[in-house]
């Protein structure tokens, strides 16, 4: 075969002759060695093994053809498997032995099931096709033109009801059982042992006994987990144990055979178990994902005054966004290089709106992936769609300097101005209010988006349940240089009118200004008194 990029260069028609060149070969090759075949058959599998050996190492010297990649491919013959057969004068035994000669050809084309010039095809394909080579073979040699129709009839019935028996057996082999011993059952000693081990099974399922109780009694009654089959599903709690311990793990360890194993149970069951949890998650997305009540802002108004010392304009700013990158275990196979970032891995690009004082999660975007800008992922937020249903007054977020300034996001001043002393102080103020938060196909895409919402609602119901202490337990597993974003390239710069936000940040800054400068006269006459 030619290189990969002198094929991509190829016209469609000359790539469709290649198909056709390479199938003439393969045909021609084994009608060439069709007395062999039936002499190797007779003597048994190890002559038939050797033949096929031959064949193959011939079949591939014959079209593993190179042309370099400043080459034009030579011109290859025609040859169209789908053309008319040309009307022959043949005599009854003629005619059978032609079609036997074909069905073999046929049979043994299907032996190269596995040349990477071909799909491969299943289990049922291969049997479906095997049978019907057979009924072909079987036509042509115990042809007898003296059968009545109702013979005819009744065979035909049996192979029509063959063929849907394969298609309708969904084991074609015997199911041989697999030892399964899994330690997940741990976590129900530990769930009620001492102290010590209920920090065990927080290792294990990442949430307290407590919040494992909870979140069970809001899902177990969900129709997901019901169904009208006279084999009951696995208890609702050994299924939310499975899918909570698979979030929980990352790398080689959170592959579906290792989940399995660990779990005792079949990966298909894995699978099953964790998509049924995923809807059931997702129905209390309302419920745990909502805007703050004003009761909520006032209390993260205050947070905002208490941790910087002062609040005047300030104090508005209740909300912080960033982005972060969801990393992905393998590169996509369906547009693989729009989920690449700049730090050489593959991920999706998530923005994350969350209060500071307990990280609770109000607003958020999902569905970029990791090449897009943090910019024109944060468009998807309702921060950005809908700034005055989230915002009231002069309420705005913090945002790093990635983003664009407007009157309700107030990003961190950029090079060279963040050189300026109060301009400084304000990106330094910022900072002490930073947080730590920490994807073959569109289906696939679409389903790694599900893990980052049900996380997402786990996070705050543990948070509603427990409070912002819940997590530090796992606070020491993640650094900030692993937090550090990829912006992503902007394609296109996004200029919304910024008077707003210029102002707005101007008094934030003047602000700062004056507070710090108050600071220091009333320093400086507590030296003077002293």
């Amino acid at each position: 075969m030619p290189s990969h990029k002198a094929f991509k260069q190829m016209e469609k028609k000359d790539r469709k002759n290649l198909k056709f060149w390479t199938d003439g070969v393969r045909y021609d090759l084994l009608s060439k060695h069709l007395e062999g075949y039936l002499d190797a058959s007779a003597k048994g599998w190890r002559a038939k093994r050797a033949f096929w050996q031959g064949v193959c190492n011939e079949y591939h010297g014959r079209i593993s053809w190179r042309v370099g990649d400043d080459e034009e491919p030579h011109a290859l013959g025609e040859y169209d498997p789908l053309a008319p057969v040309v009307e022959e004068n043949l005599t009854p035994e003629e005619t059978r032995a032609k079609w036997v000669r074909i069905n073999i050809l046929n049979l043994m084309r299907d032996k190269t099931i596995d040349c990477p010039l071909m799909p491969r095809l299943t289990a049922h394909e291969q049997v479906s096709r095997s049978y019907m080579t057979w009924m072909c073979v079987r036509d042509a040699v115990l042809l007898d033109t003296q059968q009545d129709a109702e013979f005819l009839v009744q065979k035909l019935s049996v192979d029509i009801e063959t063929l849907r028996l394969i298609r309708n057996t969904r084991y074609l082999a015997p199911r041989e059982p697999v030892a399964k011993a899994g330690s997940l059952h741990l976590a129900w000693i530990y769930k009620t042992g001492t102290p010590s081990d209920q920090k065990r099974f927080e290792n294990m399922l990442r949430m307290s006994p407590y919040c494992f109780d909870v979140l069970l009694q809001l899902i177990q009654d969900h129709p997901i987990f019901t169904n009208n089959s006279n084999n009951p599903q696995a208890p609702v709690e050994e299924q939310l144990a499975v899918t909570l311990y698979r979030m929980g793990r990352y790398g080689n360890g959170a592959s579906v055979q290792d989940i399995a194993r660990t779990a005792g149970c079949s990966e298909g069951s894995v699978e099953n178990f964790t998509n049924r949890v995923f809807t059931a998650i997702e129905s209390l997305h309302d419920l745990f994902v909502r805007p703050l009540t004003e009761e909520e802002k006032d209390r993260e108004k205050q947070w905002v005054e208490d941790s910087l010392g002062f609040g005047g304009l300030w104090r508005e700013g209740w909300i912080m966004y960033d982005g972060t990158i969801v990393p992905l275990f393998t590169k996509p196979a369906l547009n693989g290089q729009g989920y690449y970032t700049r730090k050489s891995n593959y991920g999706l690009n998530v923005q994350i709106g969350n209060t500071p004082s307990n990280l609770r999660i109000v607003d958020y975007s999902i569905g970029h992936t990791g090449s897009a800008h943090d910019q024109l992922a944060f468009e998807g937020t309702a921060a950005y769609r809908y700034p005055d249903w989230l915002f009231k007054g002069l309420e705005f977020g913090w945002f790093d300097s990635a983003y664009t300034l407007t009157g309700r996001s107030i990003p961190i001043i950029k090079e060279p101005d963040a050189q300026q002393p109060d301009n400084m102080a304000f990106n330094k103020s910022c900072s002490h209010l930073r947080l730590r938060v920490m994807i073959e196909s569109n289906s696939d895409h679409e389903g790694a988006l599900r893990w980052i919402m049900v996380a997402i609602i786990l996070h705050n119901m543990i948070i509603e349940i427990e409070g912002a202490e819940a997590g530090a337990a796992f606070g020491g597993q993640h650094e900030r240089i692993d937090e550090e974003e990829d912006r992503g390239e902007q394609d296109e710069p996004i200029e919304p009118s910024m008077e707003a936000g210029r102002a707005k940040r101007q008094q934030l800054v003047d602000e700062l200004a004056a507070v710090r400068a108050a600071r220091a006269a009333a320093a400086s006459d507590d030296d003077d008194a002293e």
